[in-house]
């Protein structure tokens, strides 16, 4: 019975202290007489267990570190949490700057891979027969949805994700980029209507909306998420008919 109310506070109290004293995962569950299985599921469930746990940045790769402080500048706060970038995206580590890299060249095609895949997928689907045989109608209809995409002059989750990699906290490894911690990132800004950091550089000045208002962003944004999502149930409906 006192097994199921684990972990405890002594449980608590010995992981912290293993962790200080360097042991692994695997060593800690070890000692506490668990599997690592049970202990990643307390530290999935327990807020307090999961910070101990969190593999925590070397010191030379934060923004503290001498060779990185003098290019980094803070940009914007939410949820009490400050955000910052380096000044030049050049400045940035190599790690981290490839997936910052990676995510503009996305951003450039105006569609992420995953998307572009999901296009090929259907194509294939239609062309191979499926259900309905050939259906030159949903072939039209996603090159015309695909066209579309192109055309629009950006996708506001690419530029989430460019922000995910462009502006980070003081708890971030900055030699290379956790695209976990990423999407808790974006979470937390969708969650406080954070906007901000479309205005910024060099997110700004990509887009090319240095010069509109929170207000006019907000409506472009809408509008563009609004289309976007209307078109993946379209992509989605033509795929499942075609299976």
């Amino acid at each position: 019975m006192i097994d199921l109310i684990r972990p405890t506070m002594h449980d608590r109290y010995q992981i912290k202290q293993l962790k200080a004293l360097g042991c692994s995962d695997t060593d800690i569950a070890k000692i506490l007489r668990i599997t690592p299985k049970r202990l990643s599921d307390w530290q999935r469930k327990d807020p307090d267990i999961a910070e101990v746990l969190k593999e925590k940045p070397r010191p030379e790769c934060t923004l503290h570190y001498p060779d990185y402080a003098p290019n980094v500048e803070e940009v914007f706060t939410c949820a009490g949490r400050r955000y910052y970038r380096f000044k030049e995206e050049y400045e940035m580590p190599a790690g981290r700057y490839k997936y910052f890299y990676a995510f503009l060249r996305e951003i450039e095609m105006h569609c992420s891979l995953e998307t572009l895949k999901k296009y090929v997928d259907a194509f294939e689907k239609i062309l191979n027969g499926g259900k309905k045989g050939i259906s030159l109608g949903d072939l039209w209809k996603l090159v015309w949805n695909l066209k579309t995409i192109i055309e629009l002059d950006f996708d506001p989750q690419l530029v989430k994700k460019l922000a995910s990699v462009a502006y980070f906290d003081e708890t971030e490894d900055l030699s290379t980029y956790d695209s976990e911690y990423g999407e808790k990132k974006i979470q937390v800004w969708d969650e406080h209507q954070v906007r901000d950091f479309f205005l910024t550089k060099p997110i700004g000045e990509l887009l090319g909306l240095k010069s509109i208002s929170l207000e006019s962003l907000e409506t472009l944004l809408n509008q563009r998420m609004s289309i976007l999502k209307e078109l993946d149930l379209s992509l989605q409906t033509v795929s499942k008919e075609n299976s």
